[in-house]
């Protein structure tokens, strides 16, 4: 038995005795329809199970109840806790995600052109973009953005009125850096994150700040870590080539303090250096790992919740840029106990 066709808009206009112009105004909600009109289209709606497509009410109403998420990268826990914070936020007013994750810069760029142009998306929220971004105009045609986990640079002007909603980095990277001094520990080394990006930037430059002013004896940094295949070249490296260890490496994430672990557990050494990571994923608490929390849901949905007020702020373009800077947490946990962590030789 075949199924019957889905019922159209001009299949309930032609059984309402109206036009598909007065369904489409019933669908999207307009005010202007009047209450026995609106009574009438609705019952042949349920009746008929209609479910008007997005694209439909979006050329309708102007509007698609859909919020646009870009990310260059889902290779930890804090992408997905960030999207689960914009979901919960935009199913609050029963709105729904359009998720693209970009592969690379350029990728990034492309998709966020296209997400703009598609008028599939009322706004779009861009997770920790590519810093790159800011040398380029803003897409056309202009749509509201929010920017999680970023801030705009001040010498990039087109894009001085997008909100954004970042984390404390300064904060709790001083008081890792001080944890360590009070360990005993005088030899610190920073797996910082990537360069092109706002919190990469942030944590090394909080923690070059924090070695001066704290006056550790011995420090350095070694850029471009992000996943834990990186923590674990960083201590390939080291076993190969290196006669004494650091008393510390500073982390930019977890995923890169979990590969310095299994390098370590890998050669099976029976002492390590101290480790700390950033964002207090669940497996940091199982594996006693000294962590930042970041507040990953309420990044996504305080984002989701500055895209929405700016969304219907649109007629007013001299409305300021909001900026709102959440705190972190650091847990101190067995990772940075000073009896393991001590600096040392390696074993022969």
């Amino acid at each position: 038995m075949k199924t019957p066709p889905a019922m159209t808009l001009k299949d309930i206009a032609t059984l309402a005795g109206t036009t598909k112009s007065t369904v489409s105004r019933v669908v999207s909600g307009d005010p202007r329809i009047s209450m026995a009109t609106r009574q009438r289209v609705q019952r042949f709606i349920q009746q008929h199970g209609y479910r008007p497509l997005v694209l439909a009410q979006a050329l309708a109403s102007g509007r698609t109840g859909a919020i646009g998420v870009l990310s260059g990268n889902i290779g930890s826990g804090f992408f997905a806790e960030v999207i689960r914070g914009i979901d919960l936020a935009a199913g609050r007013s029963k709105g729904h995600l359009h998720i693209s994750i970009a592969h690379g810069d350029e990728d990034y760029f492309r998709l966020l052109e296209g997400l703009a142009a598609s008028r599939q998306v009322d706004g779009i929220v861009l997770i920790d973009p590519p810093l790159q971004l800011f040398a380029r105009t803003r897409p056309n045609p202009p749509l509201p953005f929010v920017l999680c986990a970023c801030r705009a640079p001040r010498q990039a002007p087109v894009w001085k009125q997008v909100d954004d909603v970042t984390a404390d980095n300064a904060g709790p990277m001083e008081r890792l850096v001080t944890h360590l001094l009070e360990q005993g520990i005088t030899d610190i080394v920073h797996l910082a994150g990537p360069v092109n990006t706002y919190d990469g930037r942030q944590r090394r430059r909080a923690f070059e700040l924090a070695a001066r002013r704290l006056k550790v004896p011995r420090w350095r940094v070694l850029p471009n870590h992000l996943i834990q295949d990186d923590g674990q070249a960083v201590m390939q490296t080291i076993f190969r080539q290196s006669r004494r260890w650091p008393g510390a490496f500073v982390a930019f994430n977890d995923s890169v303090a979990f590969g310095v672990l299994a390098e370590i557990r890998r050669q099976r050494t029976p002492r390590c250096p101290a480790i700390t990571g950033w964002d207090n994923s669940p497996a940091a608490e199982m594996l006693g790992l000294t962590s930042v929390e970041m507040p990953l849901t309420a990044l996504g949905e305080t984002a989701a919740g500055l895209l929405t007020a700016r969304m219907q702020a649109t007629a007013d373009p001299a409305r300021p840029a909001q900026h709102i800077r959440l705190e972190a947490v650091v847990h101190i946990r067995a990772s940075t106990a000073a009896p393991v962590c001590s600096s040392r030789k390696d074993p022969p």
